[in-house]
């Protein structure tokens, strides 16, 4: 574990803080926990910390390299050294609909389409913020040499929020939470330019529009559509690229898309047939969604 390091908090005091693995910082938590010991805790995104009379811990997500956590503060920097959120003053974006998925309604269950065709953006969400003019050209050459979970690292970072937390050895409590209100907006401004794009291409297809989910939209496969979405996403100045696709089959509350060579499948929960303006989410899509929010705004790289 090391001999920690010496840091000042906001009070003053000299604290030792070791880094831990997130397996360790838990079983320290319980142990504070049960033993009805106080103690703080402040989360963010893939970083946590633990403040007692006991001891003191953090812990950081470590699958970032340095210079992957340089850029993903880098970007954050830009952002606000530029005032880039004066750009989108005059909306609140966070507050606007923004989907991440949408279904057909008039797909009805037990329906099985094989004449499936998808198109994702690429690098959609950065692509955005380039073209929002939320980073400079400089930055965006280089979040393209880098992988995906970085740059979507970096956007999400404008969004991110702090939350801390108390035990007075009785009650476990959220005493604060910390927002970006200086950048927060901006990000919301990314994901929805992203949606409209995608909302755009929903209606030139028409009854051949399936779903889309996120950046990626699958629909009957025929030339017209085909050239229907690419220039759409053309006329955006978004890149775009052909996923393999071979059939996608529709349940009542999910569905499958299988991939070309049929040797695997993703699982999309949602309830068939209505408006999801009009009614609740299940909760299975519900989980799904927040898995998805949590990916881009706090993603763990995978090694």
């Amino acid at each position: 574990m090391g001999k920690g390091k010496e840091v000042i908090d906001k009070d003053g005091i000299s604290r030792k803080v070791f880094n831990v693995s997130r397996g360790i910082l838990d079983s320290k938590l319980m142990y504070l926990y049960t033993n009805r010991v106080p103690f703080k805790v402040a989360t963010s995104g893939s970083f946590c910390s633990v403040q007692s009379k006991v001891f003191n811990f953090s812990c950081v997500n470590k699958s970032f390299e340095p210079k992957d956590l340089n850029f993903i503060k880098s970007v954050k920097r830009y952002v606000k050294k530029n005032n880039i959120s004066l750009k989108f003053i005059d909306q609140y974006y966070k507050g606007k609909n923004i989907n991440y998925i949408a279904v057909n309604t008039k797909i009805k269950e037990g329906e099985v389409f094989n004449n499936v065709c998808c198109i994702d953006l690429k690098s959609a969400y950065w692509q955005s913020a380039y073209l929002l003019g939320c980073i400079s050209q400089e930055i965006y050459q280089e979040g393209l040499n880098r992988d995906k979970i970085t740059r979507l690292a970096s956007l999400g970072s404008l969004a991110k929020k702090t939350e801390h937390r108390e035990f007075d050895g009785t009650e476990y409590k959220l005493v604060d939470l910390e927002l970006s209100l200086e950048t927060e907006n901006v990000w919301f401004a990314i994901c929805h330019n992203v949606d409209e794009v995608m909302k755009s291409c929903v209606k030139l297809l028409g009854k051949d529009f399936l779903f889309y989910w996120v950046d990626g939209i699958y629909f009957a496969d025929t030339p017209e559509n085909r050239a229907k979405v690419f220039d759409c996403f053309s006329s955006f100045k978004f890149e775009s690229k052909t996923e393999g696709v071979s059939k996608v089959e529709f349940f009542k509350d999910h569905f499958f898309v299988h991939s070309q060579n049929e040797l695997s499948f993703k699982k999309f929960s949602w309830i068939l047939g209505f408006d999801r303006d009009k009614k609740s989410i299940s909760p299975a899509e519900m989980v799904r969604l927040i898995k998805l929010g949590n990916d881009i705004m706090y993603p763990n790289k995978k090694s």
